[in-house]
């Protein structure tokens, strides 16, 4: 049997089937077969190299995830064309005067919040904060500042609400919360002021007064004091921030599961009343509860909530 061909091409057919075989698979033309080879590569001076000059992005993202090498590192945030292979590097890059000059110059908000977030010089995220055109960005810096008189000009003045949010979460002065609770235009920002604010007595105060419920179950849900929850879980006309201060009582250890309806919240109808002489120290018994067509009462002891308040 003879094959066609003559020796002379067969030995060339050879010759490239052995070059291909012998070729580093980071070089072959699939960017597919050259992205399974970087994953392997753990040569430093060759994946700098592909990430600096391979043609597909998948295959230059790779090699910035396996590259250790800082130089190589600097040169793909500062010069890739992509600004996912920007972003990547920078977050390994550790000179912080190349992040500055990244956060300050980069043309992607992506690859410059991402510089900013490995930035801890004041005066450079003061900059930034003041200075970058995408409220992301600076809502990045504004967050690592430290500055109390610097941020609470931000909280207060800033127009874009998610700079202030940022701004606010930052801010420990408790007049300056309470403002910014009462007057900002966002609800967003009043919630991270509530959230920032520590004092009992003044969110005590915005629950009882605050005519928004959005800002007053906040509020509520920032108490500690298991009195004042208790109070408004027992007399608050709204039934929204009564379970609000309900559920901060069970969170705190201080509701159980009622004994009587074991949870249920409802008893048989022919079961007698219970007293609940000893809750709250009321000494009162607790009248008979109305029948529901299912032959249900709601259990006088827990009012049908199905937990007990022990305060």
């Amino acid at each position: 049997m003879e094959f066609g061909g003559s020796p002379a091409s067969a030995r060339g057919v050879m010759d490239v089937t052995i070059f291909r075989l012998s070729r580093p698979q980071w070089k072959h033309p699939n960017p597919q077969v050259r992205l399974n080879a970087v994953k392997r590569l753990s040569d430093q001076r060759m994946l700098g190299k592909l990430a600096q000059t391979d043609a597909e992005q998948e295959v230059r993202c790779a090699c910035v995830t396996r590259l250790a090498d800082q130089k190589a590192l600097v040169a793909v945030a500062q010069n890739d064309r992509e600004w996912l292979v920007r972003e990547m590097a920078v977050e390994k890059v550790a000179d912080e005067k190349i992040l500055s000059s990244i956060a300050a110059h980069d043309e992607s908000e992506w690859v410059r919040a991402s510089a900013v977030k490995r930035l801890s010089a004041q005066d450079q995220l003061a900059r930034i904060a003041a200075a970058d055109p995408s409220p992301y960005v600076r809502s990045i810096a504004v967050g690592k500042l430290t500055d109390q008189k610097l941020l609470a000009d931000i909280a207060c003045n800033e127009l874009f609400w998610d700079v202030r949010k940022a701004a606010v979460a930052r801010v420990t002065d408790t007049e300056l919360l309470a403002g910014i609770i009462r007057n900002d235009t966002n609800q967003f920002v009043r919630a991270e002021a509530i959230k920032a604010l520590e004092n009992q007595e003044v969110l005590a105060q915005f629950a009882r007064t605050e005519s928004r419920p959005f800002v007053r179950k906040k509020a509520v849900m920032k108490l500690s004091d298991p009195l004042v929850l208790f109070s408004f879980y027992q007399n608050d006309a709204d039934e929204g921030i009564r379970l609000v201060a309900m559920e901060q009582l069970i969170r705190r250890g201080y509701c159980s599961t009622c004994a009587s309806c074991k949870g249920k919240g409802h008893v048989v109808a022919e079961q007698p009343p219970v007293v609940q002489a000893e809750l709250f120290a009321s000494g009162n018994e607790t009248a008979p509860a109305a029948v529901d067509a299912s032959g249900l009462a709601e259990c006088a002891r827990c009012h049908g909530t199905g937990k007990i308040v022990r305060v």
